[in-house]
């Protein structure tokens, strides 16, 4: 039975960069998580990836990878490193524009249609048009990553009335419910006045 432990650390011990990768790609974007399977195969992807780059490195510096402790602890910064590096590209479209542009795909690193669309109007105001037929006017700071759920964080408000505007005096922010918005308009910064 012991050699059935040492293979299970084994086994852990390898997948250790992958699933310290996962963890902070998951932290740092919007990205929902796959189940177990996925997230299994995810952190054999990040380990396969981290195990590559840590190997390469060891090329470069082999003085530095003959030590003991080269294979044990240095894939999983460099897992960190993939991981942070994964989140950027996701986070700003970085390798669906380069396929789009190519022609491959017409898809986006983002998790949703919604989430899209706050990251490529995140220079624009916003109008939103609540269920019961008010509208408000300003600047996002902060929405909801997901449709369905969250609140938004709305800064310079302004409460649209027809055609005028009243301005929300004396609050610094608004934080309103996602679930009573229907539907959000964006405002470029040189239309919005």
């Amino acid at each position: 039975m012991i050699w059935a432990t040492n293979e299970v650390v084994s086994v852990l011990v390898f997948l250790l960069p992958g699933l310290v990768a996962s963890a902070i790609f998951y932290s740092l974007t919007s990205h929902p998580k796959p189940n177990e399977f996925g997230q299994v195969a995810q952190a054999l992807m990040f380990t396969i990836l981290s195990q590559a780059v840590a190997w390469a490195i060891g090329l470069l510096w082999p003085h530095v990878a003959s030590r003991e402790d080269w294979q044990l602890f240095f894939p999983v910064p460099v897992a960190a490193a993939v991981a942070m590096i994964a989140a950027f590209c996701s986070n700003h479209d970085a390798v669906h524009r380069v396929l789009r542009w190519a022609r491959v795909t017409r898809e986006t690193s983002y998790p949703s249609e919604w989430y899209s669309a706050f990251a490529e109007n995140d220079d624009c105001y916003v109008v939103l048009h609540f269920h019961d037929g008010r509208r408000l006017y300003g600047w996002p700071r902060e929405w909801p990553s997901q449709l369905g759920g969250g609140h938004f964080i709305v800064i310079e408000g302004e409460w649209l009335v027809e055609d005028e505007r009243f301005p929300v005096k004396g609050v610094s922010a608004m934080l309103i419910p996602a679930d009573d918005v229907k539907m959000v308009e964006f405002m470029r910064i040189d239309t919005a006045e």
